[in-house]
């Protein structure tokens, strides 16, 4: 039992050290530096971004109900690019949008690919529209 209390230990003072290398490791790109990587890594790396908000918009919401708040800033654009558009689309949209918009180069490319999908796939608020769509279907 001693033993494991050390290595509880050891792993709670290594754990802080860990974990801020691990954060400055995976830093958000900016605009400015998404405009210097290769087309290929900007499709990729829209891609992460769309994959992880298709991933969270699957466990969002409880019993078949959409949560409000994801609903209202991420799932009508989660759920318009996922049907309509392909991934090279949504990073030609999103590299549109920072070569329109040069001042927000230092937002974080998540951030910019949510304002460039904005223009394309409006988001309407749950409150003004029923998300399950006409009674009785």
């Amino acid at each position: 039992m001693r033993h494991f209390g050390r290595s509880v230990v050891a792993v709670c003072c290594a754990l802080p050290l860990v974990s801020a290398l691990w954060l400055h490791a995976v830093e958000a790109m900016t605009g400015n530096e998404y405009r210097t990587i290769s087309a290929l890594g900007k499709v990729s790396y829209v891609n992460g971004v769309m994959e992880a908000w298709l991933l969270a918009n699957r466990f969002m919401g409880r019993e078949g109900e959409p949560d409000v708040r994801w609903e209202a800033t991420f799932g009508r654009i989660v759920r318009c690019a996922d049907k309509k558009m392909t991934v090279g689309q949504v990073s030609a949209i999103t590299e549109k949008y920072i070569d329109a918009h040069p001042a927000e180069g230092y937002y974080d490319v998540a951030a910019l690919v949510w304002s460039a999908m904005l223009e394309v796939c409006p988001v309407s608020f749950p409150d003004t529209e029923d998300l399950r769509g006409p009674k009785g279907k």
